[in-house]
């Protein structure tokens, strides 16, 4: 019997009784695994092996420790991409002659652009960041801004089709949109798999996730929680790309689509698979018994058949609906409503914020007739240049649609309500601004609750920006901290007018 791993606190590892070294990765908490780090060869998923990669001692060894720090966080198909990195790096310095220079901005621009794809770039680009940070090779916070401000992907065909407001391809008009969540929502429920697909479009909509975090949800992904006679619905989802190893969130859903989960996993024949699979969504395929999970292919072919019916008011043509379209069109609305480009990206967890930029480009194409432009006035399309004030109400109770801090921790295991949404969605349609920030930030609509613990809201926004303070160095990620600023401005004026006494119903 293998005898417990001891930790080692000053260096964060853990050893045993024969003197190895482990990471822990805590990718999955649920699951944590060990990763025996001592030889040149490390395996988790994939491989790598030290003595293979031909890159200075110096480089090699700096390489090692910012991966033995991406390890604890990181899915085990990291490092196969680590390493395809490094090789590509080894190559390049290999052909050129040339050594490898961190503080030569024009050796490192030059290693760059060598890199053959933007899996390479976006690793290599993630590696110096840390290498800055951690003040390794005299490696510069000024190179990495370069590297921050430059794109990864050279030619992306799908943002190209977010920008020019693609008939297809790009983000859906708010017309195409309603016409297709309709469709999903009365979706009929006595055929399991179309009930199935309905809520796996219902569900794109609602969160803005990736298919694959949607195909993957555990059979036990819902939660609601109830708080003075409050009831609030969610769904437990993994974060993935640049936030992969984040405990599981909680992503508020529309108590209608909640309900119609519920009624989807007490169908006998669709629990059973639940039990058996361990995932929400369990449309019968041959798939399915192979891997657990629907496959992507499938998936998006089922989706796009489903809606297929739907006649586009634009195009006059069938619309054609897939999970990448239903993120352009979330991160495109985003956009619209004045949201930064940093808090888009980690909205919808990508692992390059330069990406979101045409979603942000987009709203000035010519190409969006559909789109009213009436509404382009300068006091919304230059949102982010203005102060955002507190623009809402202080209430005695609450009502339905209530607001609540955006994390659970295990010292919080219950989310705090700190208020309502007054908005109606029934003549005003549905609210796409960002839950809690952009409610604190300016919306009329938000009832604050008197009773809240506000300062816990404060406390989460001060981790936020003490967060953001310590990983972003460049100018632009700098626009996410001065909105959070903004929000912890209101959120003091809130618990300042209340302390007041100051009565604004």
């Amino acid at each position: 019997m293998n005898k417990p791993l001891t930790y080692i606190p000053e260096y964060d590892h853990w050893t045993n009784e024969r003197g190895n070294l482990f990471i822990k990765s805590e990718f999955d908490p649920g699951s944590p695994v060990f990763i025996d780090v001592s030889s040149d060869y490390w395996e988790f998923g994939g491989y790598i092996n030290w003595a293979e990669i031909d890159l200075p001692i110096i480089l090699k060894d700096a390489a090692k420790a910012v991966l033995k720090q991406k390890l604890k966080s990181v899915s085990s198909h990291y490092v196969d991409k680590y390493r395809l990195m490094l090789e590509d790096i080894a190559s390049n310095i290999k052909s050129d002659h040339i050594a490898f220079d961190a503080s030569d901005t024009n050796r490192v621009l030059h290693i760059w652009e060598s890199l053959k794809t933007p899996s390479n770039r976006i690793f290599f680009r993630e590696m110096y960041g840390q290498m800055a940070k951690a003040g390794m090779l005299d490696a510069k916070n000024s190179i990495y801004l370069k590297l921050k401000q430059t794109k990864a992907r050279k030619n992306v065909r799908s943002l190209k089709d977010v920008l020019n407001w693609h008939p297809t391809k790009g983000a859906l008009t708010p017309e195409e949109e309603n016409l297709i969540r309709n469709h999903l929502e009365k979706a009929p429920r006595k055929d399991n798999k179309t009930f199935g697909v309905s809520l796996f479009g219902w569900l794109l909509f609602a969160t803005l996730k990736r298919g694959k975090q949607i195909r993957e949800l555990r059979r036990d992904c819902l939660k609601c929680i109830e708080n003075d006679g409050i009831k609030q619905h969610f769904v437990q989802i993994k974060p993935v790309k640049a936030q992969t190893g984040d405990p599981l969130r909680l992503w508020p859903i529309p108590e209608k689509l909640y309900e119609a989960m519920v009624e989807y996993s007490e169908k006998p024949t669709v629990k059973a698979l639940q039990e058996e699979h361990d995932r929400f969504l369990v449309i019968k395929c041959s798939d399915l018994k192979k891997t657990g999970v629907i496959p992507q292919a499938i998936a998006k072919s089922m989706l796009t058949t489903y809606c297929n019916k739907i006649i586009s008011p634009r195009t006059k043509q069938p619309i054609h609906v897939t999970p990448t379209r239903i993120r352009h069109t979330g991160a495109t609305r985003m956009a619209y409503s004045g949201v930064s480009r940093d808090i888009i990206a980690e909205i919808l967890e990508h692992d390059d914020p330069c990406s979101c930029q045409s979603y942000i480009d987009a709203i000035g194409s010519e190409l969006c007739p559909q789109i009213n432009t009436a509404d382009r006035n300068m006091g919304s399309f230059f949102k982010e240049l203005n102060q955002v004030y507190f623009n809402g109400k202080i209430v005695d109770e609450l009502s339905d649609q209530p607001v609540l801090i955006p994390t659970v921790s295990k010292d919080q295991p219950i989310p705090l309500f700190v208020g309502s949404c007054g908005r109606n969605t029934v003549k005003e349609g549905n609210c796409h601004k960002h839950p809690f920030i952009g409610c604190y930030n300016g919306c009329p609509s938000f009832l604050a609750w008197r009773e809240a613990d506000h300062r816990k809201a404060l406390n989460y926004i001060e981790t936020e920006i003490d967060r953001w303070n310590k990983t972003a160095v460049d100018e632009k990620t700098a626009t996410t901290i001065k909105e959070f600023e903004a929000v912890k401005d209101n959120i003091l004026t809130v618990i300042a007018n209340i302390e007041s006494n100051t009565k604004q119903v």
